[in-house]
């Protein structure tokens, strides 16, 4: 061997030890803090290391030390209040800071210690630590302004709130309290529908001006008694904008009742064309949304200064669903450029137009759409009989750059809290990521996506890769992270890993511990009384744990599965059913057998038409990356079969 090989060898077993010697130490580290955190709670904790100190984390167990105390008056508050206002001072905005900040503030408020609070204050988007602020300015007499603060306040509160009270009762002493201020609150109300807190305004108003406001509060309270009201005394003031909102409620609970109603309401109102237009608009939608034939008479009726591109787009799917391609032509001529330029209203052109006999033309239309890469296109390729590889287009990675990024503190920290997995701490690390990317420039933002997939955190990757229009790195935004549990669902299911991994990373972008607001839990979403009882179906292990990748994705597929058999393996049925419940799919199903795509975008809630969407596009790119060849999407050329009375 020659020297310099030697000193080559010499020099990378001198690196290797050392990068083995510095994991070591961070694990230990980590463990510490993992232990100190947990020992918050407790009265004697043992002393901190100096290499905990030094920590980059060290400040998140700091700052939980003195919540604590603050939560249970644990020692000498004008001591906890100082090192809150020293630990507050150091670490300003930092994420680290907040839940703190919030927390003190409330505690001062309950104290009473106004001085200490006003000197601290930082306004925060807590609508009840900006009123202790109010509250404080009172107490310490520093009037200056305040009448003009306080009624701010109160005109763009939509609600009560026990900690405004005490800004608001001083507000009625003042000169600035006004019926038009009372009204505006009141108006507040009413467009946000909270008719129960407006009659409390309308209440303070003085008699003459209160009719207007009533009127509007019965529209919202009783739509169709109060129309009719309207229809018998067509003398009866009241205004455009309250009658328009009673009337869209009464559409929007029972369309039979609003088309019932629809010719005597432009009678008794004296609704000029113009006039009558919103009203029928407001009766299309639901019956667009209901897929009722009616809904294109009454889009006939809107002018198209009132026909908005949501109120387009429905327009063109009643046409659809209606098979009148000639309508639907004109319809998608008519739209915004912004709108027709979309690839989804490209395709239905294509689609109209073939329907109407010239297939050439429609060929043309549909290979324009193949470079579009999402749902339309790979449907435009099916079209034409050809299958859809997406187009591949690999982020420029920058290594220098990514060492820079991940140096930032709050990268750092970031970085640590996902390590260190504490339950608490998860959202930090995503508060943490955040504060560092707002920072970032543009090219440095771009990196930061690979950065993020390089950690394994493939939700940050495509969260920020989506921000910033980044779609097509393939191999990176779509990580085949689960093969082993995937694979092991696709076996036992009889699904294939695609459409698994496509269902896996619309339901949680690959977040483990994802939880939604209904409750659904882990990388499949599954509400926990679903999983027990697919378990018990499949007789699967049913440990509990939903957030065990092992557990989660053989349930969710299982699950999907069983609501696939109910619609004839139909998987566009079965992801709908996934999404909004299979008892919704079932409300949907026509009347008449109708083709897939035609079904899809006439499905009534927007969050289902594009989850069904997404999880196929997705299913063509997970196929392709498994077997890098085109996928074939003529399945989805299928019908969907007519309900059963």
């Amino acid at each position: 061997m020659q020297i310099r090989d030697v000193l080559i060898l010499s020099l990378a077993t001198s690196y290797a030890m050392q990068a083995s010697g510095a994991d070591t130490s961070a694990a230990a580290v980590r463990a510490e803090f993992q232990s100190a955190y947990a020992e918050v709670t407790l009265t004697e904790r043992r002393a901190d290391s100096e290499a905990l100190r030094s920590y980059v984390l060290y400040p998140y167990l700091q700052q939980q030390r003195i919540q604590h105390a603050l939560v249970v008056n644990n020692g000498d508050l004008s001591t906890i209040d100082q090192d809150t206002e020293a630990f507050l001072k150091t670490h300003g905005v930092e994420p680290v800071a907040r839940e703190l900040r919030r927390v003190w503030y409330a505690s001062l408020a309950k104290r009473e210690e106004w001085q200490r609070y006003l000197a601290n204050y930082r306004e925060v988007d807590d609508l009840a630590l900006r009123c202790h602020a109010l509250t404080a300015r009172i107490a310490l007499q520093r009037f200056e302004g305040l009448a003009s603060m306080v009624s701010q306040l109160w005109s763009s509160a939509a609600d009560s709130l026990p900690a405004c009270e005490s800004p608001f009762t001083w507000l009625k002493t003042q000169s600035a309290w006004v019926p038009g201020l009372i009204e505006r609150r009141a108006r507040l109300a009413l467009s946000a529908g909270n008719a129960a807190f407006a009659r409390q305004m309308i209440a303070l108003l003085p008699k003459d001006m209160t009719p207007l406001l009533e009127n509007w509060a019965a529209l919202i309270e009783q739509p169709r008694g109060a129309i009719d009201a309207a229809i018998a005394n067509p003398n009866k003031v009241i205004e455009a904008v309250a009658l328009l909102d009673g009337w869209t409620r009464l559409a929007r609970d029972n369309a039979d009742a609003a088309m019932q109603r629809y010719s005597a309401l432009v009678r008794a109102r004296e609704l000029d064309e113009s006039a009558a237009s919103r009203y029928a608009l407001e009766i299309a939608l639901p019956l667009s949304w209901s897929r009722r034939p009616e809904a294109l008479t009454y889009f006939a009726k809107v002018r198209a200064d009132d026909l908005d591109d949501r109120g387009a787009e429905w327009y063109a799917r009643a046409a659809i669903w209606n098979s009148d391609w000639k309508l639907t032509t004109r319809i998608i001529g008519s739209m915004s450029d912004t709108l027709r330029q979309q690839t989804r209203w490209r395709y239905w052109l294509a689609r109209a137009t073939a329907l109407q006999g010239d297939e050439t033309s429609a060929k043309t239309q549909y290979a324009a759409l193949l470079n579009d890469d999402n749902y339309y296109a790979a449907l435009a390729a099916a079209r034409l009989e050809k299958p859809y590889a997406p187009d591949q287009r690999s982020i420029d990675v920058n290594e220098a750059q990514l060492l820079s990024i991940a140096a930032e503190l709050p990268f750092k920290r970031a970085r640590e809290l996902q390590l260190t997995d504490l339950y608490d701490l998860r959202e930090s690390a995503y508060d943490e990521w955040r504060f560092g990317y707002n920072k970032l420039g543009a090219e440095a933002r771009v990196q930061a996506v690979v950065l993020a997939s390089r950690w394994a955190w493939h939700d940050q990757a495509i969260l920020i890769s989506a921000e910033q229009r980044l779609f097509n790195d393939y191999r990176l935004l779509y990580p085949r992270a689960f093969d082993d549990e995937v694979n092991a669902a696709a076996k036992v299911t009889g699904l294939s890993s695609s459409i698994i991994y496509a269902t896996l990373r619309q339901e949680s972008i690959f977040r483990v511990d994802a939880v939604s607001s209904a409750g659904a839990k882990g990388l499949m979403q599954l509400i926990p009384e679903t999983a027990r009882i697919t378990a018990r179906r499949w007789q699967l292990a049913w440990p509990g744990d939903l957030f065990n990748p092992r557990v989660n994705i053989p349930l969710g597929a299982a699950h999907l599965r069983d609501i696939s058999n109910r619609f004839n393996n139909k998987i566009p049925l079965a992801l709908a059913g996934y999404n909004a419940g299979p008892n919704a799919v079932l409300r949907w199903l026509p009347a008449a057998p109708k083709e897939t795509d035609i079904w899809i975008e006439n499905i009534p809630f927007n969050e289902t038409r594009t989850y069904v969407q997404r999880v196929l596009w997705h299913s063509i790119v997970f196929g392709w990356l498994a077997t890098n060849t085109g996928q074939d999407a003529t399945s989805w050329l299928t019908t969907v079969s007519a309900r059963q009375n």
